[in-house]
């Protein structure tokens, strides 16, 4: 199974649970029943009244158990903060009433706000990395709201800011311990069979894939209590209809929850019909396509005009993303300035002593879309080439002055380019901008160069801490430097721009290819 298809399966089910006559399903291998003697059969599945003797828990049950323990989690962190809080300020044990009140809206506020996210499916619940991600920014999205409240309307001396402080710190960490906890308990559950939604699988023949989507399902908290294979779409709509009418036969009195169907797109009109007739359970009928038009189910689905769009490519960061990248690099680049003045004026006196010409290099690249900007640097070399050819930095290289050979082994000779980041030419994090002249070379050498430019570029950037930085020789390791380049905006995160930011600082140390 890949992660792709995984991926598509738990985007599918995760979101999508539709009438019948949507969208079709993802296939497997399996034979076609016929008659009420392989129903019958089916109904025999091993385990099954060994299931019904176990205690069970549904979809909804989790999902209410989920709020609930939430909700006493919550309430549990604003009483315990306010009690301790009290207890160290007065000596004594307070009242903490108050204090469970702010726990009510909190809780209130972040269950809503969770639900709406529909955090509290099964599904969602098992990816551990999705609701911790979860967990922490709507945590602190609900703090700075009503940190904004409070100020906003004068309330601040009612609260104590300590106990607040605590209560935040106190409730992010029960409910990220929760988290884990819970997500442990629920996988055991999953694998013993004592949890999830029991399902009929109903799969094209057309569509014989080396993967098994059963097992898949499983471990999304599916329970698989009977597959049907259907006939295929050149036998005629009539042996179509008939499959659908054992499946129904079948499904009619069991204690099946929903229906699974998994098929190709591209025959859609052919089904469409015979698929219909599911509409006479009153089931809900999930959807996952397969085959060549597979793909394009698995990118984000949004309304327009009327009709359901499929984003093919969302923006690299959207509003919100952009506006927190932007007041890190300020906040970042702006404080490196001042910090750094010493060592700024310490290089500068040594390159005008060093030999004759200019203090700093500038020289034309391409930014974010394509825009050319100026970036800037302190002078290392006796020449100040720009235009359309300009030979890299090597080893050993002769233009290199004798203090532009310690400012580039240290990277010194990059720091004026902060004032690059503070006009918003550039961030602190993204694809190193390369001189226009290597622009059109590398462009020619990889085909999905240009690319990198979906972004603003970097002071430093996922292929330099992966020690990618320095001269290019040879197609492949332009290939490398893009391929890392392209990973790092698909997985934009403001922790991988920490994170980057902090293994620089090692990676400057180290000095790899710093010529």
């Amino acid at each position: 199974m890949t992660v792709e298809t995984n991926d598509l399966i738990y985007n599918v089910l995760n979101t999508w649970s539709v009438d019948v006559g949507s969208f079709v399903m993802h296939g497997t291998k399996e034979h076609v029943p016929d008659g009420a003697g392989a129903a019958s059969a089916g109904r025999g599945l091993s385990g099954r009244l060994d299931d019904r003797r176990r205690w069970s828990i549904g979809y909804e049950s989790v999902e209410a158990i989920t709020i609930v323990s939430d909700l006493a989690t919550i309430l549990f962190a604003s009483v315990l903060s306010g009690t301790l809080y009290q207890s160290q300020i007065f000596g004594s044990r307070g009242e903490s009433i108050g204090y469970l009140g702010v726990g009510v809206i909190v809780s209130t506020l972040f269950v809503l706000w969770m639900k709406s996210r529909r955090m509290y499916e099964l599904t969602s619940l098992l990816d551990l990395r999705r609701q911790l991600t979860g967990v922490c920014v709507v945590w602190l999205c609900i703090f700075l709201l009503l940190t904004a409240a409070v100020f906003a309307m004068g309330l601040s001396e009612l609260f104590a800011r300590k106990a607040n402080l605590f209560f935040a710190i106190v409730g992010v960490a029960l409910l990220i311990g929760h988290r884990v906890l819970w997500k442990e308990l629920l996988n055991k559950a999953v694998h013993a069979k004592r949890v999830g939604r029991r399902i009929v699988l109903i799969t094209d023949q057309l569509r014989v894939e080396p993967i098994n989507l059963a097992e898949t399902l499983q471990t999304f908290g599916f329970r698989l209590e009977q597959r049907f294979t259907l006939p295929s779409v050149n036998q005629g709509t009539q042996i179509l209809e008939e499959a659908i009418a054992q499946v129904i036969a079948w499904v009619r009195g069991s204690d099946v929850e929903e229906v699974v169907v998994a098929a190709d797109p591209s025959h859609w009109l052919e089904m469409r019909g015979p698929i219909d007739a599911l509409r006479v359970l009153p089931l809900p009928v999930s959807l996952v396509p397969t085959g060549p038009a597979a793909d394009i189910f698995s990118h984000r689905l949004r309304a327009g005009g009327g009709r359901i769009c499929v984003e093919l490519q969302r923006s690299p960061l959207r509003p919100f993303e952009c506006a927190v990248k932007r007041g890190m690099d300020i906040v970042v680049a702006a404080t490196s300035l001042i910090v750094l003045a010493p060592v700024f004026f310490v290089a500068m006196v040594a390159i005008k002593l060093d030999s004759a010409g200019p203090l700093l290099f500038r020289q034309m690249r391409c930014g974010f879309n394509g825009r050319q900007f100026q970036i800037i640097k302190f002078r290392t070399m006796t020449v100040m080439e720009t235009g359309a050819s300009v030979q890299q930095a090597q080893a050993a290289d002769p233009r290199v002055t004798r203090v532009g050979k310690w400012l580039r082994r240290a990277s010194v000779d990059e720091l004026p380019q902060l004032l690059n980041v503070l006009n918003g030419s550039m961030s602190l994090v993204g694809p190193r901008p390369h001189a226009i002249a290597h622009d059109i070379a590398f462009d020619k050498m990889v085909r999905n160069y240009a690319f990198r430019q979906r972004v603003k570029p970097g002071l430093t950037g996922w292929a330099q801490i992966h020690g990618l930085r320095g001269p290019t020789p040879n197609p492949e390791s332009v290939r490398r430097r893009v391929e890392h380049d392209l990973w790092y905006i698909d997985h934009w995160s403001i922790w991988l721009d920490l994170k980057i930011v902090l293994k620089t600082i090692v990676e400057v140390v180290r000095g790899r290819n710093a010529y």
